[in-house]
């Protein structure tokens, strides 16, 4: 005996399916606009300090220089290093607007050597504000170079300043890096405040010290020594 179909039933499945794509589109579309608006529009700017310490993007030309002229920013701190074209341009037009433009080479999937953080630390505590601090995308290199500026210029608190520094990087990026590299474990540029902060439990310190900071970071052992080639 052969089945009856049912035109009913067969109508509301695909009305559900048809429905739950609809709601499939929105929930990636929601996320996609904010992205588009934050990262690329805006270039992920943000506040760290009020009216001393901002964070972004790599900045076009015109946003460039529409923060110089609107949040007054005196110093530039630029973390993807100075071999490229496009910091090559940044630093003409940041000299033609006398900006002092500072750089430095992170990577966001490594701890920085001691040397190299040490001389970011100098960065930051030299800078002359408002400061501006980038990388490529403005969230992990610059993160991290926020929390430090958040407590050696703004005077935050540790659970304030670290915040800044999207501490812990989250274990969809882990997984990324695990299958990307072949690691099944890899240390994030953030994970300085990780060890940080271990090596005040153990030593029964209070997190909130700056200068105590940055004496960790001259004794440590956790901190490589040399930059990878």
């Amino acid at each position: 005996m052969i089945p009856m179909l049912n035109p009913d039933k067969n109508r509301q499945a695909k009305s559900k399916r048809s429905k739950n794509t609809i709601i499939m589109c929105i929930q990636i579309a929601i996320p996609l606009a904010i992205y588009l608006f934050f990262f690329q529009a805006r270039a992920n700017f943000r506040q760290v300090v009020p009216d001393k310490v901002y964070r972004s993007a790599q900045p076009t030309q015109t946003q460039l220089k529409d923060w110089v002229e609107k949040y007054k920013i005196k110093t530039v701190i630029n973390l993807r290093g100075n071999k490229d074209k496009i910091v090559a341009e940044e630093r003409a037009l940041l000299d033609g607007l006398g900006v002092t433009m500072t750089n430095l080479r992170l990577s966001s999937s490594r701890l920085p050597a001691r040397f190299i953080l040490l001389d970011l630390i100098e960065m930051i505590e030299n800078a002359e504000p408002p400061v501006l601090i980038h990388c490529r995308s403005g969230i992990d290199r610059a993160g991290t170079a926020s929390a430090l500026a958040a407590m050696a210029i703004g005077n935050a608190n540790y659970q304030t300043a670290r915040w800044h520094a999207y501490v812990p990087p989250g274990p969809w990026k882990r997984k990324e890096y695990k299958k990307r590299l072949y690691f099944h474990y890899y240390l994030h540029i953030s994970d300085i405040f990780k060890f940080y902060e271990n090596y005040c439990r153990s030593n029964n310190l209070n997190v909130d010290n700056w200068q105590q900071f940055k004496n960790w970071v001259k004794i440590t052992d956790k901190l490589p020594e040399v930059e990878p080639k």
